[in-house]
């Protein structure tokens, strides 16, 4: 979480207005669903998921 908050503070600077808001995982279960997916996956490694 570190590394992402230093990757935020340095992206912040270029915009002219910005906004983090903290959504409850109860709330947003679809970025929960996502994120939950991505914490186990290796470094650089991207999951796709194909719905047809």
């Amino acid at each position: 979480m570190a590394k992402l908050c230093g990757e935020a503070r340095r992206l912040k600077d270029k915009f002219l207005s910005f906004q983090i808001s903290h959504v409850l995982r109860n709330l947003n279960s679809e970025a929960d669903a996502q994120a939950t997916l991505a914490v186990g996956l290796a470094d650089g490694e991207v999951a796709e998921e194909c719905v047809i």
